[in-house]
């Protein structure tokens, strides 16, 4: 990550002054000359007052790192809308306090006895703090939960006579961030972080043409277990039509209505949508697990918040102990893939122990380190770790002064 933010800053506030090699001590390169610098401002100055982009509100910055030095700036003290720019402060912050080697934990324990021959006499819990790499972007743990019940099967567990319980409270719910508007909220970029999470919280929405003009489409969701039920109405258009399909969904509701147009000569539609209860599906997926090992559990697949009584975890025998992938491989998914659900996760993990995690707790330390590395408090105004919310600003000078601080 520090070669990462290196080559940010690098790339975004230090182009100029990398044209060319130093030269001999005896004499200066010609970006040092003040001539070549002038030379520079008044190409930047041409470049950001030209009448084609007058319309355009630019927040600039170009500083020097060899030299300490600001040799360009337009309205760098500016707010303006970060979008994902944003997650450089929330990976920069975990990675300091955090360290790169951090790895949420995820435990799963027997409330019960277990029999000799192999039977658990109780729930299995399965307790989460936010593991976001169970998704295909971590080969080595895509598969985790046939892992766990691999382990499980050789340490003897046949059968669980009880019910699949996810403990979800190490996060605050719904999880959504401040200011994030509720026609994202349906979307995969719009999935809210969970304490327990299993393929970031969404599931791809594929769409294929019908057999004929007028014949609805196909549709299926992968991977199944998401709890998601298709309202479908997206019809078959004459070939050469348009593909004109979107989702909706209530907040808080497991109806996701499909609609629109598909062309039948049409190549299927992939979107991605956001599950309804991300605790439920991550323990359905784990069901299914259990099963393929010959692990059958009698009981339901239970999300903490809706057990009737307390657990009883007094006496719980922990079984296994899982280890997401380090900080370090998260935040390189973070940033290139420019996935929200992890940012968020990072500033959950932030949050003071306690209580269970929210964002606003997130941002505390979050602006302790900023006012740490020099980065003035009324340069920025921060709501979430991603900046799906709207309401989120940076200026330039503090993701210059974030980089320069990373290099």
């Amino acid at each position: 990550m520090r070669h990462i933010l290196a080559t940010c800053a690098l790339a975004l506030i230090f182009p100029a002054c990398a044209a060319r090699a130093p030269g001999p001590p005896a004499s200066r390169t010609a970006i040092e000359r003040p001539d070549a610098r002038d030379q520079l401002q008044r190409d930047l100055r041409s470049m950001f007052d030209a009448a084609e982009v007058d319309h355009v509100q630019w927040g600039v910055n170009f500083h020097s790192l060899r030299d300490a030095e600001t040799l360009y700036s337009l309205d760098a003290f500016r707010f303006m809308v970060p979008a994902s720019n944003q997650k450089l402060l929330t990976t920069a912050v975990a990675a300091a306090r955090l360290g790169w080697n951090y790895r949420f934990t995820t435990r799963v324990l027997a409330t019960g006895p277990i029999a000799q021959d192999g039977a658990v006499h109780g729930d299995l819990v399965i307790i989460g703090n936010g593991d976001p790499t169970i998704n295909p972007r971590h080969p080595q743990r895509w598969r985790a939960f046939d892992a766990w019940a691999a382990a499980l099967k050789a340490r003897g567990i046949t059968a669980i006579h009880g019910n699949l319980v996810g403990d979800d409270n190490a996060f605050d719910e719904p999880g959504w961030g401040v200011g994030w508007a509720w026609d994202n909220l349906q979307y995969g970029y719009g999935a809210p972080p969970s304490a327990l999470q299993f393929n970031e919280n969404q599931v791809e929405v594929l769409i294929t043409p019908g057999i004929a003009p007028g014949t609805p489409a196909i549709i299926t969701t992968s991977p199944l277990g998401s709890g998601l039920v298709i309202d479908p109405a997206v019809t078959t258009a004459a070939p050469g039509g348009e593909v004109l399909i979107d989702i909706a969904r209530v907040p808080g509701t497991p109806v996701l209505k499909v609609r629109g147009q598909i062309a039948m000569d049409g190549r299927p539609t992939t979107l991605t949508a956001s599950v309804p209860n991300p605790t439920r599906f991550y323990l359905t997926v784990v069901r299914d697990a259990l099963a393929r090992h010959g692990i059958a559990v009698s009981g339901s697949v239970m999300d903490i918040d809706d057990l009737t009584t307390p657990l009883m975890m007094d006496g719980a025998t922990e079984l296994l102990v899982d280890w997401s992938a380090p900080l370090s491989e998260m935040v390189d998914v973070t940033m290139k893939w420019s996935r929200n659900i992890y940012a968020e996760t990072l500033l959950l993990a932030l949050a003071p122990p306690g209580e269970p995690a929210t964002g606003t707790r997130g941002l505390e330390p979050v602006r302790d380190t900023l006012r740490a590395w020099g980065i003035l408090a009324d340069s920025y105004m921060l709501l979430d770790g991603s900046c799906l919310s709207r309401y989120v600003y940076l200026t330039d000078y503090a993701l210059t002064t974030l980089l320069i601080n990373f290099f």
